[in-house]
């Protein structure tokens, strides 16, 4: 099994991450769609106000997990990726590259902030 291969097929095969943010020694959990680049560095996209970003400021720490979809139910072999790193805010370039990313793998997401803005 090539390991590799494996993980990318799972973060372009999945949509949502969980990550794992604490404050206080009380851990809090997200779900965000996301999107990744060559190196798998993962990408989302999060308002300033909501609780993992606030958190994520003060401590960058997090763990996450990649879930595929199951289709029969349980019982089903868990097929995912759960991991550990340091969350940050993207600057300069690097902000067009997550869009870019971003809108790559959810192609309506600009058309939903769009519509739902106005």
């Amino acid at each position: 099994m090539d390991l590799r291969k494996l993980i990318e097929d799972y973060l372009k095969k999945a949509m949502l991450m969980q990550i794992a943010t604490v404050k206080n020694k009380k851990p809090w959990v997200a779900s965000v769609w996301y999107a990744h680049d060559e190196d798998w560095n993962l990408y989302f996209i999060s308002r300033k106000s909501r609780r993992h970003s606030q958190e994520i400021k003060k401590n960058p720490n997090i763990a996450g997990a990649i879930a595929i979809p199951h289709t029969k139910g349980s019982g089903e072999k868990v097929r995912g990726l759960q991991f550990e790193g340091t969350a940050r805010v993207t600057k300069g370039k690097e902000v067009k590259k997550a869009v870019d990313l971003y809108l790559a793998k959810y192609p309506l997401g600009y058309v939903r902030s769009t519509i739902s803005s106005k």
